[in-house]
């Protein structure tokens, strides 16, 4: 994915207390690159994310009954 996809939806997470997020600490001259910035879900996202997959965690009901003769 490229960073204009990816970055705004974790803001979007961020912005609704659904993400933390923070800086790597790191002497950038030291890794030879920039310090990283790091994710965590929160308590709050990951009640709603257990919500928004409840429905896909459940048995499937049967639609149509199976006789066997």
């Amino acid at each position: 994915m490229k960073s204009g996809t990816i970055y705004p939806a974790l803001h979007r997470l961020e912005a609704e207390g659904w993400l933390r997020s923070w800086s790597e600490d790191v002497d950038s001259s030291a890794v030879g690159r920039p310090p990283r910035r790091l994710y965590a879900i929160t308590p709050t996202g990951l009640a709603a994310a257990e919500a928004a997959l409840k429905p896909f965690r459940e048995a499937p009901k049967p639609t149509a009954k199976v006789r066997f003769a």
